[in-house]
């Protein structure tokens, strides 16, 4: 079992190391909109469903190798706090508009990358 426990561990690493960097590569912003995390999440889910797809289809969605890039990469990377966080945030700026885009685009666009990625292996 500790095993796996590892294996989430350094696959979640990962994944956050990944989504800090995407801090540094999305337009710089005073938080207007939350490009970064919308950026991770959506990769996220587009990544979590070509993984799952083809795992699926391999027939290793119960392995290490799920747990380390479906569990750990693609839960380290992807950010529901810092979603609800930036939302919430864009609501004390008084930014409606950009609190319903940014959560539209990011369950619609997300639901829609995870189902493009997973369709990828059908």
């Amino acid at each position: 079992m500790w095993k796996q426990w590892l294996i989430v561990f350094l696959g979640g690493g990962l994944g956050s190391a990944l989504r800090f960097a995407f801090q540094f590569i999305s337009p710089k912003s005073n938080l207007t909109f939350p490009w970064a995390t919308l950026g991770a999440n959506l990769l996220g889910c587009f990544l979590f469903g070509v993984l799952a797809g083809y795992l699926s289809q391999s027939g290793q969605l119960k392995s290490n190798t799920a747990l380390f890039l479906l569990v750990g990469f693609c839960g380290g990377l992807t950010t529901f706090s810092s979603l609800i966080n930036d939302g919430q945030q864009l609501l004390q700026q008084n930014t409606f508009v950009n609190f319903v885009l940014y959560n539209g685009i990011s369950f619609g666009l997300g639901l829609s990358l995870l189902y493009l990625g997973y369709s990828l292996w059908k």
